[in-house]
């Protein structure tokens, strides 16, 4: 789980890492590394987009028997 701070078109910068599971493994680290690649659509207020905000993205990664790793996001 990272916490970002929102940017134009849709992106975000100053990622931190908040959380990972399991604790110490590296994931948190890895996913602040890829955030410059998320699309993400700022909050609003009355209808207007609060760019400069900041957001908490959780990722979820399953494996699920005999499959590949399957990618989700989280609010």
């Amino acid at each position: 789980m990272i916490d970002c701070r929102t940017v134009a078109d849709f992106r975000v910068e100053d990622c931190v890492v908040v959380g990972e599971s399991p604790q110490g493994s590296g994931i948190g680290k890895a996913v602040q590394a890829a955030a410059w690649q998320f699309k993400v659509r700022p909050p609003q207020r009355a209808g207007r987009p609060m760019v400069g905000e900041w957001v908490r993205i959780r990722i979820f990664y399953e494996i699920e028997p005999g499959a590949a790793a399957r990618l989700r996001f989280g609010h």
